[in-house]
């Protein structure tokens, strides 16, 4: 095989996850490593960016979780919008305008441009974290002091903007998937208005906001708490000036995820109010034509045995279940719940790390009910 058709077929793996997150960690962390071991053997000294724990949660956790996301979000955002096409959500009518917003969405996706506007952002920041104009570990700010050696210049030059570019392309991917959300939410869908997951069929429009969610913010919860943690373990202290924060980092990531989808609201509620008038109507008249037979008519001889009385039954129960207790947002509790345990859950180590531990043993004591 020819040198050149060798480079072509190595860029033509690149496309592969698994050789993106290879080509990442070596990239961005590995060379970090190495210069750090090296700077141990030749002055004696870790380097502070290297024992700085918020850059390798960056280039350890963060970018491939930021990998992932995309790769989840891409596959389920496909998943979902053949599902309105296949199972008759969009109907003959609307098929051309629901065509033209995923052709729409794709060239976006495409773009080169949005893509090297990310990428000189990040780099920018990078090179800010060198001259000083930025903090040396980005925006977020880990140990305050990391020194200045051949790992710092790595990290500006080319871990940061790794770590930066990855974050910036997460998310224009996920604004590109809301402006089909908005797309597809002003198209006449076909609801299924007695689903029985009471979002008239379409509650498997969340999907996407997990699939993307939850690797996403969990590797921004772990960035930050890293950073956090740093500060505090250089600094001394407590946690108490981040509590305010991370509070607003859970609001946020649960906007950030689930917001796009209050686009489908207005066509969810029009649906519920539909269903309560159309099921509504449909109840009172098997009702009636249910009592002309068997109370008015008298003809109970025949009632052992008759499937009218499990239609009413049956009946009933639906529109109890599905019409009465429809809802207008596409998501629900499940959702909320699991990204904001998603986001929790890189807090833990830091919790257990700074909390006294006499106040972990009388929470633990609380827990068993020991005295």
């Amino acid at each position: 095989m020819s040198p050149s058709i060798a480079r072509h077929h190595a860029w033509g793996r690149l496309d592969r996850p698994r050789a993106q997150l290879v080509a990442a960690l070596a990239l961005g962390w590995a060379p970090i490593a190495v210069l750090g071991l090296l700077g141990r053997l030749v002055t004696g000294r870790i380097d502070p960016l290297v024992a700085d724990i918020s850059v390798h949660v960056r280039l350890l956790v963060a970018v491939p979780l930021f990998l992932v996301a995309d790769l989840a979000l891409a596959h389920q955002s496909r998943v979902t919008l053949r599902r309105l096409a296949d199972e008759g959500f969009v109907g003959d009518d609307e098929r051309a305008r629901f065509e033209r917003a995923v052709r729409s969405a794709e060239r976006l996706r495409a773009t080169p441009i949005a893509e090297a506007l990310l990428l000189a952002g990040a780099v920018t920041i990078g090179v800010a974290t060198l001259v000083g104009w930025v903090g040396a570990t980005g925006m977020v700010q880990g140990a305050p002091d990391v020194g200045f050696g051949a790992a710092r210049v790595w990290f500006g030059l080319v871990g940061l903007p790794l770590f930066g570019f990855l974050l910036g392309r997460s998310l224009w991917r996920w604004i590109i998937w809301a402006i089909t959300l908005v797309a597809v939410a002003r198209l006449r869908l076909r609801l299924a208005l007695a689903h029985p997951d009471r979002r008239g069929g379409i509650g498997f429009m969340a999907l996407p906001s997990l699939a993307f969610g939850a690797p996403f913010l969990f590797a921004l919860s772990s960035v930050l708490t890293a950073s956090w943690g740093a500060q505090v373990a250089a600094q001394g202290g407590s946690l108490g000036p981040f509590r305010m924060s991370f509070l607003v980092f859970l609001v946020g990531g649960e906007l950030l995820a689930l917001a796009p989808l209050l686009a489908l609201t207005p066509r969810l509620f029009v649906a519920a109010r539909r269903a309560i008038v159309e099921y509504g109507s449909l109840a009172t008249d098997y009702v009636r034509r249910f009592h002309h037979r068997w109370i008015a008519g008298g003809a109970r001889s025949d009632l052992l045995g008759t499937a009218d009385l499990q239609a009413l039954n049956d009946l009933g129960g639906a529109y109890r279940e599905a019409v009465e207790r429809a809802v207008p947002i596409a998501f629900g509790a499940r959702e909320l719940i699991v990204l904001l345990v998603v986001m929790a859950l890189p807090a833990l180590p830091l919790i257990f790390a700074f909390v006294p531990t006499e106040v972990l043993h009388r929470l633990v004591q609380s827990l068993v009910g020991a005295r």
